[in-house]
């Protein structure tokens, strides 16, 4: 059952596990964080691992007019959004935060590319000690490192965010009808920041024998702000319907209380057979854990700054809005 590291390289790694072979990896060092203590190193950039790494997106809407669809009352809100059946064949139908696997390579890259900005002691070392999906630990923090969200293939978060945001969140730009990598001016607070690494394991299914598999993932956190720029997300992609935007504020509230109607705009079919649980939740509540903290790693000290921000060469942009 050993795995290879040319196997995993540049590939997407969707294998499952039961319990039985969760345990064997661990004993084979495949698993380094399972009931074997290990840095986040080891569990981030061991060749020879069986952790799969996953970006997670906390899509965050700040604007100073306050006044949003689904959330009138705040000024700092959460895309969410419910994964669609027939484009998921894991989690369908859970509320859920953008997420998208990355390869090993990519995640190496990225976290590489943070190596600086991580407040994570080197040689401090975490352990898993059971396979529970609703227990994920965190296994590195970052100070803020935000970049903007240009298309620069040097630079691993923004690209795959941006590719993450096109390709299964539908984002668009009215402005000029200019795609997001062509982009010349940076025109705001249009960017992404890397906020912690939580290892889990999410249960995807049963076996035709009945025994419960589960994915080890490594959720690679990140907050990403559009700012005052002019994008608009559909309400529903070929990955996910119901797109919503829901108050940062109650959002880890909702989530450990599993109300569906409060995370997204739901309908009487989706709060009976929509469902809260998983790890991209989990990770993009460690994302958001206070507005200041959002702030700041959008760049922002407080509400005083960044109600003073006016970019001069669009002061007029619409913020990121629900259609």
């Amino acid at each position: 059952m050993s795995i290879s590291a040319t196997e995993r390289q540049g590939t997407i790694d969707r294998r499952r596990y039961t319990e039985e072979q969760i345990v064997a990896l661990a004993s084979e060092g495949c698993l380094p964080g399972f009931r074997n203590p290990a840095t986040y190193g080891a569990m981030l950039l061991g060749q020879e691992t069986a952790w799969q790494p996953v970006l997670n997106v906390a899509f965050t809407e700040i604007s100073p007019e306050g006044a949003r669809p689904l959330a009138p009352d705040t000024e700092l809100g959460i895309i969410t959004a419910i994964r669609k059946a027939e484009a998921n064949d894991t989690h369908a139908n859970v509320v859920s935060t953008p997420t998208r696997r990355i390869a090993k390579e990519q995640a190496v890259a990225l976290i590489a590319d943070k190596a600086e900005y991580c407040r994570t002691p080197a040689d401090q070392t975490f352990e898993l000690t059971e396979i529970n999906p609703a227990a994920p630990q965190a296994i590195a923090e970052f100070d803020a490192n935000f970049q903007p969200l240009l298309w620069l293939p040097d630079e691993p978060l923004p690209a795959i965010t941006i590719e993450l945001a096109e390709s299964k969140m539908g984002m668009y730009s009215d402005l000029d009808g200019v795609a997001p990598e062509k982009y010349v001016h940076y025109l705001g607070p249009f960017g992404v920041s890397a906020t912690r690494v939580l290892a889990g394991f999410s249960y995807v299914s049963d076996t035709p024998e009945g025994e419960p598999q589960y994915e080890p993932l490594l959720m690679v956190g990140s907050i990403a702000s559009a700012g005052f720029m002019p994008f608009t997300f559909p309400r529903e992609t070929s990955d996910y319907r119901n797109i919503s935007l829901t108050p940062v504020e109650s959002f880890a509230v909702n989530v450990k209380e599993r109300n569906v109607g409060e995370l997204v705009s739901a309908t009487d079919w989706d709060m009976v057979y929509a469902c809260v649980r998983g790890l991209c939740l989990a990770t993009s509540v460690a994302s958001t854990l206070s507005r200041e903290e959002i702030w700041a790693h959008m760049g922002y000290a407080g509400d005083d700054l960044f109600r003073s921000y006016q970019n001069p060469a669009y002061p007029s942009a619409p913020p990121i809005h629900i259609i």
